[in-house]
């Protein structure tokens, strides 16, 4: 695999284009649309109380994502957001307990600053063994940024407990992630 500067010279040699990923996300993003957005209705959850609970479909796999909004998010500051990859086997019945609490302790961050979402990616598959290739993360990726810019938001302070990685072609949704805030941990939670 080639890095941008070699094929820079690559490309100039032979009179050729380059487009970069974020191009490539740029153009699909202007002519596709891989998400629609099929309920919206408030619910009471036990963490935070209030939310407005929407259902996205994903156009490509039929599979539907979750998002919880809670309060008002304006566009001139940056969304608190969770972005969650959803597996029924480790955020409901708890069978991995450093996953357990973070989509509980991540609504209750939300609910005291009043404002900000919560978008539960749907796996298409739910296993024991965790086996999602750097593909599938990456499409969930573009498949949440493509959820966050149908409700108007591009500017996110990403509460999450991952390592600071960048998101490859993120620019490409007109998406930035402006913060990481950590998932505090719930003292109440068993362990």
């Amino acid at each position: 695999m080639a890095r941008l500067p070699d094929l820079l010279k690559f490309s100039a040699k032979h009179e050729l284009k380059i487009g970069t990923i974020s191009d490539l996300i740029a153009y699909r993003r202007k002519n596709d649309n891989l998400v629609r957005q099929i309920s919206s209705e408030p619910i009471t959850l036990l963490h935070g109380g209030v939310w407005v609970l929407k259902v996205f479909e994903d156009q490509i796999r039929k599979v539907e994502h979750i998002v919880l909004i809670k309060g008002e998010n304006k566009p001139e500051t940056p969304t608190l957001a969770r972005m969650h990859s959803f597996n029924l086997l480790e955020d409901v019945l708890g069978i991995k307990k450093d996953r357990y609490s973070l989509l509980p302790n991540a609504m209750k961050q939300i609910a005291e600053k009043g404002s900000g979402v919560i978008v539960l990616l749907q796996k298409v598959k739910q296993d024991l063994e965790s086996t999602e290739s750097g593909s599938q993360i990456l499409r969930q990726y573009g498949i949440g940024a493509q959820i966050l810019l149908a409700l108007g938001i591009n500017r996110i302070d990403l509460l999450s407990n991952s390592p600071d990685t960048k998101v490859i072609g993120l620019e490409g949704y007109d998406l930035k992630i402006e913060s990481r805030i950590p998932i505090l941990e719930d003292k109440n939670v068993d362990r």
